[in-house]
């Protein structure tokens, strides 16, 4: 871990950079990209942090959910016991959602939104706490009004002003990992009427890509269909009732 002190409002502006890269750095490889062994982060991570004006207009939000969605579909494998991924995320989106799974804030807690969950004095009455059985039973026995599909209308405006774009049914990509975002089969929470859905799109040849594959080819290349389809993603948003 770097143990240098962090910059001061007189410390040089390269040494700040500097401490800014490290922090977004960790943040990427701990937070958003964790993997298994939770104390180390892969170095392809580094080239975003060059430039961090550049790093910020990446499309870090669907990039973290192709990731997760990959390890998702990992995990419903009967042999595998751990997974990796932004689980801090599923967690938040499941508590958010699912009032009778969530843990109860004394207070409403300011951003990041999830904070709220970590705070003292949370209130586990009424929660399964640890306990899997009780989690899936009250999954299993929900009821339709016990699921909040938009949750964040109370939010200021600005917060959720791309929802269009939320709204997508597209290839969502990160390196070598392709997932389909299929919000057309969660329509309700976009505020659409929700028809029978179609199909759900598995990606059998998509999960056979590893990473020692991919780098035979170059990223540009890999998947160029699906690319083109994240990057038209607009012509994919859901409209109509």
């Amino acid at each position: 871990m770097y143990q240098h002190e962090p910059p001061t409002e007189e410390s040089p502006k390269e040494y700040k950079i500097k401490h800014a890269r490290i922090y977004i750095l960790l943040l990427i490889g701990q937070v958003l990209f964790p993997n298994k062994s939770g104390n180390t982060i892969h170095s392809k991570w580094t080239q975003f942090v060059v430039d961090l004006e550049d790093c910020g207009k990446l499309s870090w939000g669907f990039t973290v959910l192709a990731n997760l969605y990959r390890e998702m579909c990992k995990s419903v494998d009967i042999k595998v016991t751990e997974m990796s991924g932004c689980v801090l995320l599923l967690q938040a989106w499941a508590f958010t959602r699912m009032p009778i799974i969530s843990l109860v804030a004394p207070l409403q807690a300011p951003y990041p939104y999830a904070r709220r969950w970590c705070i003292k004095k949370l209130d586990y009455q009424n929660n399964p706490r640890h306990h899997l059985q009780g989690y899936r039973f009250r999954i299993d026995h929900m009821l339709q009004d016990q699921f909040i599909w938009r949750p964040y209308l109370g939010l200021a405006p600005q917060r959720h002003e791309d929802s269009l774009i939320w709204s997508s049914t597209t290839y969502i990509i990160c390196f070598h990992i392709v997932e389909m975002h299929q919000a057309d089969r969660v329509k309700l929470q976009f505020g659409h009427l929700q028809g029978i859905p179609e199909e759900p799109q598995c990606l059998v040849e998509h999960h056979k890509m590893t990473t020692i594959k991919a780098r035979q080819k170059a990223y540009t290349t890999l998947y160029s269909d699906e690319q083109n389809c994240w990057l038209h993603r607009e012509l994919f948003m859901l409209d109509g009732d």
